[in-house]
């Protein structure tokens, strides 16, 4: 009995929606139907027309008062020191003689004669600039040693007017060449050999 009730309760509210959905639905379709507004059309321009636009003009540059250079650094004259323009000083020792006592056997005998040292090579020193500049004028004592090869060792400024000079000096000396000193016919060293180097502008 109560689902027979329910049953009719529910069929009227069941059409009354039904009704309201067709109505909305209908109401929907209509509105969409609707002409929009109107919209503006739209046009493009393949070759638009530009209008010139002034150019902006440069500003005008002052002349700039041209700058004289400045004045050359003034020119020394430097002296250069005078090198030698003869050759090396040669000096060729003495050949020993040789004394044959007899000509038959072994009984050949070779007398060499003892001498001391001789100079082969002295190389004169370079004035040295400083000194030429300035005028000054001077000679060094030096003293060295020769090996038995004949070159000077253990070379010593002994006395000397400037820097320059003693430091000239001492680079001749090392070039310099010798015979060594022969005792008994066997090469020695010497000892103690003292020479004196002069430095003149006029020379």
């Amino acid at each position: 009995m109560q689902s027979i009730l329910r049953t009719s309760l529910s069929l009227p509210v069941a059409a009354v929606i039904t009704a309201l959905l067709a109505l909305f639905m209908a109401y929907l379709i209509s509105v969409e139907g609707e002409p929009g507004p109107d919209i503006a059309e739209l046009t493009f321009d393949l070759f638009p027309r530009v209008d010139p636009i002034d150019p902006v003009q440069p500003p005008v540059l002052t002349p700039v008062d041209t700058v004289a250079p400045p004045p050359p650094p003034p020119t020394i004259d430097v002296q250069t020191a005078q090198l030698p323009t003869d050759d090396f000083v040669m000096m060729a020792g003495t050949i020993p003689g040789v004394e044959v006592t007899g000509m038959g056997g072994d009984l050949t005998n070779f007398n060499i004669s003892d001498r001391d040292v001789q100079p082969l090579v002295r190389i004169p020193p370079a004035y040295p600039a400083r000194e030429s500049e300035r005028g000054i004028e001077g000679d060094c004592v030096l003293q060295f040693d020769v090996t038995v090869q004949g070159s000077p060792v253990n070379i010593q400024v002994l006395e000397c007017a400037s820097p320059g000079f003693a430091r000239e000096s001492l680079r001749a000396v090392e070039r310099w060449r010798y015979n060594p000193r022969v005792r008994d016919g066997v090469p020695q060293m010497y000892h103690g050999v003292q020479t004196r180097l002069e430095f003149n502008l006029n020379d």
